[in-house]
């Protein structure tokens, strides 16, 4: 369902629309958005030195598949909290002390990863506003031509903040930083709810400080690129620079 067809575009340039998530098959490029906090996670882990993530839709999906893949490690979440037997949960925070280079790390949540895992398409993308700029700039540079379609997997409106700010640099429109940076700031009294329930103190904080890292913008200068495997999809980051191998345009019809 089309949300927004950013009706402002200017003529000639990038079609783009922003959609609710709909499992199923889609054409040209699908920006999946998940900026609290799943994709912003992935952005962490990438940062710190992670090479792959497999992003999959369910706990036992994730504890499957990693015997599959050794020394993998497990992080997300189900219903905001670590699945038991996973290395770290959903949190950027938890990942600050992590050394995972040459990792491949194994992501579950409730809606950036599940999303990911229920769609298909040509080219697909995940992003954060923490990487928004970077993954506009690799479809400017990469898919020209196709039309883009960005996916909202939560409600309460930063992701929605996020794909219009993406869209308007692949259209070359002016985009605010500090606007995005401020909306998902405002999107976190929504989260406020979800937390009421008795919590150790230092989940709380940690919670709060993840909030404040969903909301820097372009803080990391790299996409994260999605290949199908299997029933998931596996993450890779490309910077600018990077050697990277696009798909022939035969697999882009």
């Amino acid at each position: 369902m089309a949300i927004d067809r950013i009706a402002s575009q200017p003529a000639g340039s990038q079609k783009c629309e922003i959609v609710e998530l709909e499992p199923g098959t889609h054409d040209g490029v699908l920006i999946v958005i998940d900026v609290v906090r799943a994709f912003t996670t992935a952005v962490a882990a990438f940062e710190a030195g992670a090479e792959r993530i497999i992003c999959v839709e369910d706990v036992e999906r994730a504890r499957n598949l990693r015997p599959s893949h050794p020394g993998a490690l497990l992080m997300g979440e189900d219903r905001g909290l670590a699945p038991e037997g996973f290395d770290f949960g959903n949190s950027p925070g938890e990942l600050d002390d992590l050394d995972p280079v040459g990792t491949t790390m194994i992501q579950r949540t409730s809606n950036g990863t599940r999303g990911l895992s229920w769609i298909t398409a040509p080219v697909v993308l995940a992003a954060s506003a923490n990487n928004a700029t970077a993954t506009a700039n690799f479809v400017r540079q990469n898919y020209p031509g196709l039309p883009v379609q960005l996916v909202v997997t939560f409600p309460t409106g930063e992701d929605r903040a996020c794909a219009q700010f993406i869209a308007a640099v692949i259209q070359g429109r002016p985009a605010s930083a500090s606007k995005l940076q401020a909306e998902v700031l405002a999107c976190a009294e929504a989260y406020a709810a979800l937390w009421t329930r008795p919590r150790e103190p230092g989940e709380v904080e940690l919670f709060e400080r993840d909030l404040e890292r969903c909301a820097l913008v372009d803080c990391a200068d790299l996409a994260m690129v999605g290949e199908r495997v299997g029933d998931g999809v596996e993450l890779t980051p490309v910077r600018a620079g990077d050697d990277w191998l696009r798909p022939s345009s035969d697999s882009l019809v």
